[in-house]
This record gives C-alpha cells, structure tokens and sequence, in this order.
C-alpha cells in the first residue's frame, strides 16, 4: 500500500508567525496556502512573539517595501547656475537624435533645447528627463499656441500685459514651483524683428502690437511668476535677434525692448550665417555677432550672454559646404575672446521653403562635423564622454593695467644768499590711467535687403547621412534675418 503523506499544516498548527514563516521558508511549494495573498509572509493573521524585554507583542511584520523608482534628482541651486558657463545645447527634433549627434562629435550637450507655446502644460516630463541626463533645460517660451495652431485666443501683447492670461500664468508658475527644477526661459524671442506676433512692428500696415507693450507684457510674467514662488526655479533669458540684418527705418533699438536689470538674468541673440550673407560679408564670427553683441553688453553691462541659437547653412553646393565650414572654424576661434558668453544652442535642422534646402546641421558634411568636433574640444563647452554635469564658473579676463608711469626726477636747486620761501605747494600725485569704458555701439548702416517672414510650418529635407528628422511643429525655424 502507498505510504500515507503527512498533512499539510494550516496557520493554526503554528504557535507565532514566526513560527509559520520559518516553516513557509523551509517549503514555500508545499506550504503556499500559508501565504494566501502571495506576498511572502505566511500566517499574517497571527500574533508575533512576545518581547522579552517587554512582554508585549513584537510589532507585526511589514510586507516588503518595493523599490521606489530611480533615485531623487540632485541638481545645483538657480543661484549657482547663474555664474557658470561653456553650456554646449543642440536643438534637434528628438533626444534620440541629440545623443547619437553626441557620439559623432565625442562630445556631451550641457544643455537641453526645446520650444513651448501658451495652449500647453508644463512639460516637467521633459524637464525632467533633461536634468537626468546631465543637461539645464532651455524652454524657449512662445505667447502663442503651438499645439493647435487653429487657436483662435487672443495673446496680443496688450492682452497679456493686462493680466487676460494670468489664469493659465498662475497655473504654468505653480507647476514650475512644485516640480522644483532650475529651468531657462527664453520667453518671446527676436522680439526685434517683425516675424512674430509678440513684435511691435509689421512688414506693412499697423504695428502687431503698441510701442512698449512688449516690455509690460514681459514684467507682468515675471511678476505672476514672482508671485507663484517659481522665481526661485528660473533663469530668465531675453534674446533679440541679430541687428546688422535689419535695416530698414521700421526697426527701433534693442534697448527700446529691455525689459530691466531686475527682470533679466542673462541677455542672448540668434545668429546665423544664411545664404544671402556670403555674399555680402565674411563667413566669420566678428561678422555674425560682433555688432549685436556689443549692443547687448551697452544695453545690460555685466549681464552673462547665451547666443540662443546659431547655425550656418549650406545648400549642397561645394562653394557652400566651403564656406560652412569656414564659419563653424571661426565660429569656435571667436567664442574663445568672449568672456561674458555663457553658452551656445546650434539648431541643427535642415529646412525646406520655396523649394531650396538650408541645411543648417553640424553632420550636413563630414569636414563640418569635424570642425565643429574640433572646435568643442578646444574651447571645453559641453563635457567630455562620460563626465557628468559639473557647474564651471564664469571667468572672466581682466584686461592688463597700463603702466604707472616712473616720476621725473628733479635736480635740487642751486644755494642763493637770499632767503627763499618753500616750494609752492603741487596739484597733487598724477592720477593713474583712467579706466577704460565700454566700447560705445551705434546703429548698424548697412544696406541689405529687409528681412522675409519665416514659413509658418518648416519642414525638415534630409541631406547627408545622418538622416534629418522633420521639424515638429513647436520647433520652428530660425527667423531669416538672424
């Protein structure tokens, strides 16, 4: 006959739970009804054994505790991040595509480019991806809807400045505050120009908005955000456009759109050699930035500079490709001089209009991907492969003082036998040099031909290998006049 088996065990069989759980342990297979609900502690419903130090009941078990998720952020304060610099940003139209350019250039981004419209929420999903993968997040912040271009609201800047949007303001603020994250706003860019709807000039008829309503809408944001407690999370970037390109009478100074020291962190400009530019200046940094640059440091002395978006074209021809490679060479060679530069955003897209291509991206041929390899590791923007986001401070070169010059020295006077009064009393110890000022900036005069309006949607040609990606809609293409 077959040998009985011995019966299973029920929880009341056991004394404790202790005594259970060492059981379950030992046969889990056989006992499993012992863990009824699966989650690895066997009898739960029994008392633990007394403490002997107190008589009492130990304190039940607890279940196990799953892991949390990754790790909590930790990255530098507002405050600390103001004064650093050589933040290296590519704008793409997909992460994926920044980290594979990333291994091309044997480089990392420092920064994290993306564009935002006024029909969305804040993305903390993506500012937050960012600060993960070791990059400061730049949202470029448009007062238009970008999600749904049929939206009809009115985000004139009059309208915003009268406090109309401080609903969705309000809200957008107190998620920037809750999430906790340092982010960089460059909010209604190229405010200068008449491409966009938050300017105060138009190609014809009546200007889009009055004179000086850009400047109170901007403040009034700044206020609301104040107010929400999310002034502490943003760095707040204020960028015009490129000045030499626009010359016709319509267009008013920079200084005309400053919003104010107390409202501004760090000033910025686009930049980019376009097709119409090689054949009217040099392919060079000096001729690209110099004039706006010296305009913004007259504007806002001592403000730090992030050239927000740069990039050179290139239309598949070899004198082009020539040229490109020329401006991304004198590009890096330029950065170097500017102390105050903080960081560059290369828009790397390549943009189709009235059937011709501009190519603007770093891989659009080999020798300017190499230019741009070699410029990066020489100037240190960006990190090195495998080194994680550091804060590197601003440093700033002071220039050599001008010699004191040495005193003439004089001879004593001859005796006499008449007494002699004393020596009349000096003006005093000649000054030192004075110190140097500024250089003073004027008004471009030169004369080419007005700026174009932008295609409303871009759309991204593929060109070379890597193959580009379509520009999303919240990713629009460099104003052409920049």
């Amino acid at each position: 006959p077959a040998v009985p088996r011995p019966a299973t065990p029920s929880c009341a069989s056991f004394p404790d739970q202790e005594a259970a759980q060492a059981a379950f342990a030992a046969e889990p297979v056989r006992l499993a009804l012992l863990d009824g609900d699966g989650d690895g502690l066997a009898c739960e419903q029994l008392k633990s054994r007394l403490d002997p130090r107190t008589g009492e009941p130990q304190a039940p078990p607890q279940k196990p505790v799953p892991p949390a998720g990754p790790p909590p952020l930790r990255v530098p304060e507002r405050s600390a991040l103001l004064a650093t610099g050589q933040h290296f940003g590519l704008a793409t139209a997909t992460r994926e595509e920044t980290s594979q350019l990333e291994g091309a250039l044997a480089r990392q981004t420092s920064m994290e480019s993306f564009y935002d419209g006024w029909d969305s929420d804040y993305d903390e999903a993506r500012v937050t991806a960012a600060w993960r993968d070791g990059r400061l997040p730049v949202m470029t912040w448009e007062s238009r809807p970008l999600a749904d271009p049929t939206d009809l609201t009115d985000y004139s800047l009059p309208s915003i400045a009268a406090g109309d949007h401080d609903a969705y303001l309000a809200a957008y603020a107190a998620e920037v505050d809750a999430l906790g994250l340092p982010v960089v706003i460059r909010f209604d860019h190229e405010m200068n120009g008449d491409w966009y709807r938050w300017t105060e000039v138009s190609k014809s008829g009546p200007p889009k908005n009055p004179q000086g309503s850009y400047v109170e809408a901007w403040r009034h944001v700044h206020e609301v955000f104040e107010a929400a407690g999310a002034g502490d999370e943003v760095i707040w970037v204020w960028a015009p456009n490129r000045i030499d390109n626009l010359t016709s009478s319509r267009f008013r100074p920079i200084s005309e759109y400053y919003p104010g020291d107390e409202y501004v962190d760090w000033v910025g400009m686009s930049g980019y050699l376009r097709p119409e530019d090689v054949t009217r200046q040099q392919p060079t940094f000096a001729a690209t930035f110099d004039k706006t640059l010296a305009a913004l440091r007259a504007v806002a002395p001592g403000k730090p500079i992030l050239l927000a978006e740069v990039g050179a074209t290139e239309d598949g021809s070899t004198e082009s490709r020539r040229l490109k490679t020329l401006w991304t060479a004198s590009f890096f060679e330029g950065l170097a001089r500017q102390d105050d530069v903080v960081g560059f955003t290369w828009f790397n897209f390549a943009i189709s209009e009235a059937g011709n291509t501009n190519d603007w991206r770093v891989d659009s041929e080999p020798d300017v991907l190499l230019a741009t390899a070699e410029g990066l590791a020489a100037s240190g923007y960006g990190f090195e492969v495998g080194k994680s986001f550091s804060l590197r401070p601003i440093v700033r070169t002071a220039p050599d003082p001008e010699p004191t010059p040495e005193p003439t020295p004089t001879t004593e006077p001859a005796p006499t036998t008449a007494p002699t009064t004393g020596p009349s009393p000096t003006t005093g110890p000649t000054p030192g040099p004075s110190p140097t000022s500024s250089p003073a900036t004027s008004s471009p005069t030169s004369t080419p031909a007005s700026p174009t309006a932008p295609p409303a949607t871009p759309t991204a040609t593929p060109t070379a290998t890597p193959t580009a990606t379509p520009t999303p809609a919240s990713s629009p293409a460099p104003s052409t006049s920049a």
